[in-house]
């Protein structure tokens, strides 16, 4: 049993919403209740219609419901990512333990994709090399799924730096292809966006020029007719280091101060000062 009425109960109180109100039309009074206890389960259509009726969509339902939960995905990236900025493998190490006992737990695949993701890093702040028969372990699964979703693109993203660049290449063509069929939700356009960036920011560090202006291509129809202007902004600087490596130094400079200035005038001083501080390494 889940603890999707805990989160109902929740909710609905949230709201100043009776039992009554929340279960008119929708299923019984007394079965509510006992949903809200996790002491009965309902079926998809009645939970969707609760959810209607508090005015909340899945994505608000999942992070709430997630987030007490030691072993959610959510959470899983959060300790990761603190690991990774620190190259900590005390953590690391931790993570994946824990992943290896929430896979005999539940038998959920997505751990087994975290604990290649933990140990592809480890060998790498090991100087040791990556093992491609678990890295392919996620790429056969990202090309079997046929319709990418937040799950997908979060796996891909997470798995960049264990990639080769032709893989890399080919699976960022492959999200925005296989994103589409959710290409309408909000979060889901702005984290193909994303992707974009990074994939570009790889291909330029590993001066991969050749490939970048199909990508960058992907980046604007994706961000055209969107309000995405972190990520508009962060393209247009991209461009400039682009230019700076085809050697249009003065063109790609400017390109990434109008960007940098950009990113001060909204006040975001910490990144600007970072960007700063990269361009000064391509331009020396």
């Amino acid at each position: 049993m889940t603890n999707l009425g805990k989160t109902i109960r929740i909710l609905r109180k949230s709201k100043n919403m009776t039992l009554a109100q929340l279960a008119d039309g929708i299923i019984s009074l007394p079965f509510l209740s006992k949903y809200e206890r996790n002491s009965s389960d309902i079926s998809a259509s009645s939970f969707l219609s609760l959810l209607e009726r508090l005015n909340v969509n899945l994505r608000e339902f999942e992070e709430l419901n997630s987030s007490g939960k030691e072993y959610s995905q959510k959470n899983f990236f959060k300790n990761y990512r603190e690991a990774l900025i620190s190259d900590d493998l005390f953590l690391l190490n931790k993570l994946l333990n824990q992943e290896k006992e929430y896979l005999e737990l539940d038998g959920n695949y997505r751990h087994k994709h975290n604990i290649v993701l933990i140990n592809q890093y480890i060998n790498k702040i090991s100087g040791l090399a990556f093992d491609n028969n678990q890295v392919k372990l996620i790429t056969n699964y990202l090309l079997q799924v046929e319709d990418w979703g937040y799950y997908e693109l979060s796996l891909f993203g997470n798995s960049l730096f264990s990639l080769p660049i032709d893989s890399i290449d080919f699976l960022c063509k492959v999200a925005f292809k296989k994103a589409s069929f959710f290409s309408d939700i909000f979060y889901l356009k702005n984290d193909l966006a994303l992707i974009a960036c990074n994939v570009i920011i790889v291909m330029i560090e590993q001066d991969e020029l050749h490939r970048l202006d199909s990508l960058f291509l992907l980046a604007d129809r994706n961000l055209e007719n969107t309000r995405f202007y972190y990520e508009k902004n962060k393209v247009n600087y991209l461009k400039g280091l682009y230019e700076i490596k085809k050697g249009n130094i003065e063109v790609g400079k400017q390109h990434c101060m109008k960007a940098i200035e950009t990113m001060y005038s909204l006040g975001d001083n910490i990144n600007a000062k970072a960007h700063q501080e990269e361009l000064k390494k391509y331009l020396n």
